[in-house]
C-alpha cells in the first residue's frame, strides 16, 4: 500500500505552477493511503494550461488504478491538440471500453490561454466557482460522468477571467 501511495503521489502535478500568465495551486489530501481523487495540470506546447480535477467511483486501490488510467489517457490525448469537447468525448469512450460497467468518474476539464479565457467542461462533478470582485458564481455541470455511456457528448463553456479573479475547483 505504501508503494501504491508513492506511485499515486508521483502522478500529481507540480504545485504552485505558473504558466502563460496563470498561477495554480492545489491541496491534495486523500482520505486513505490511496484514493480515486484525480488532479492534474498539463502545460501544452500550443500555449494552453489544461486543468483536470475529478473523482473516480469506488475506494482504495481499485479507484487509484482507475485514477492512473485517467491520468495516462488525458496526458496522451492532450498532446493530440483536440478541441476540448472532443477530448472529453474520446476520453469517455476509452474509459467505457477499458473499465467495468460499474466504474465512472466525475470530472472538470478545462484549458486556459494567456489572454485569460477558459474553456471548460464539467462531466457531472461539483460546480467550480468563479470568484471575483463582484462575488462568486457557480459553473454548473454540462455533461454526464465519464464511463456511463460510450456515446456521451460534452459541451464546453467559455469563461473570461479578469486579473485577480480565481477559479476554484473542489472534490466536494
Amino acid at each position: 500500500m505504501q508503494l501504491a501511495r508513492r506511485i499515486q503521489s508521483a502522478l500529481l502535478p507540480q504545485n504552485r505552477l505558473a504558466f502563460a500568465g496563470w498561477e495554480s495551486h492545489y491541496h491534495y489530501e486523500p482520505a486513505g493511503l490511496v484514493s480515486g481523487d484525480y488532479c492534474d495540470l498539463v502545460e501544452s506546447r500550443t500555449g494552453y494550461l489544461y486543468f483536470l480535477l475529478g473523482d473516480v467511483s469506488g475506494k482504495g486501490v481499485a479507484a487509484s488504478i482507475l485514477t492512473g488510467h485517467l491520468h495516462a489517457m488525458f496526458r496522451a490525448l492532450i498532446t493530440a491538440g483536440l478541441p476540448l469537447d472532443e477530448l472529453l468525448t474520446r476520453s469517455n469512450a476509452l474509459f467505457c471500453e477499458s473499465t467495468m460497467p460499474t466504474s465512472y468518474a466525475t470530472l472538470v476539464c478545462g484549458r486556459a490561454d494567456a489572454a485569460g479565457c477558459i474553456e471548460m467542461s464539467n462531466a457531472g462533478h461539483c460546480p467550480p466557482l468563479v470568484i471575483g470582485r463582484s462575488g462568486a458564481r457557480a459553473i454548473e455541470a454540462n455533461g454526464l460522468p465519464l464511463g456511463l455511456f460510450p456515446n456521451s457528448e460534452y459541451g464546453v463553456q467559455k469563461i473570461a477571467l479578469d486579473p485577480g479573479d480565481s477559479l476554484l475547483l473542489s472534490l466536494g
